[in-house]
């Protein structure tokens, strides 16, 4: 199941960094708040719309999804679904893991690359389409969160070393990398600032701000498993 690397060669490439959503193993922070089976399902609904979204792009692109565990890698094929190419991550941490999923895409022949993380449930297809152009005259492109992080980066070409000593797992993670761009003398395009779900409060948070008659996939759960009650709406 799934498309293997092999057969394509890549001009837009669009990947994202995946785990299978385990009970336990993802959202471990907001699982202290919400409980660790509804933490994987928010992991889950998140990545879900980010395939969809995928789906609607009108560019020639590919997708690829870097998965993080070889051994579930056929249940993460399942869930995902056959459109895909999957890989496996590779590296000791998150900054070696990006560098060589970047690695292997250009050398594949990309030309423009977005890479992507499944931790935001706004990321519509009009950013991705934006990241994706703005890489036509830009060296790099970053969609920051409003926790500091990141959502998506994107290169017009292979940059080694462009992500080392960043920690990605930290609200500076996004001040970092736009330091190093400015470090590397490249040039940078920033895209709009999404909310994160990392915490029971950022939930409310991006509720509140959530356009009206939206009916995010998320939401519907939000209120259906009583994390926020329905006379809340």
């Amino acid at each position: 199941m799934g498309t293997d690397i092999a057969d394509k060669s890549f001009s837009l490439v669009f990947a994202v960094f995946i785990c299978y959503p385990q009970t336990g193993k993802v959202k471990t922070n907001l699982a202290g708040g919400c409980g660790a089976d509804i933490a994987a399902r928010i992991y889950a609904l998140c990545a879900e719309n980010i395939f969809r979204e995928l789906k609607k792009i009108g560019l020639c692109s590919d997708i690829v999804l870097f998965y993080d565990d070889r051994k579930r890698a056929e249940e993460i094929k399942s869930w995902a679904g056959s459109e895909f190419i999957y890989l496996a991550q590779q590296g000791r941490n998150q900054s070696e893991r990006m560098e060589n999923a970047f690695s292997v895409l250009f050398s594949r022949g990309a030309e423009k690359v977005c890479l992507l993380f499944p931790d935001v449930p706004d990321l519509c297809c009009s950013i991705m389409e934006e990241a994706a152009e703005a890489l036509g005259t830009c060296d790099v492109v970053l969609g920051p969160a409003l926790n500091g992080g990141c959502y998506l980066l994107g290169l017009s070409s292979f940059v080694p070393g462009l992500f080392k000593d960043i920690d990605f797992s930290t609200a500076s993670a996004a001040a970092q990398t736009i330091a190093k761009t400015h470090e590397y003398r490249l040039s940078l395009a920033l895209l709009p600032r999404l909310a994160d779900i990392d915490t029971v409060a950022d939930i409310y948070s991006w509720l509140e701000n959530l356009p009206h008659r939206h009916h995010h996939p998320l939401e519907e759960f939000i209120y259906r498993v009583g994390l926020v009650r329905g006379d809340q709406r």
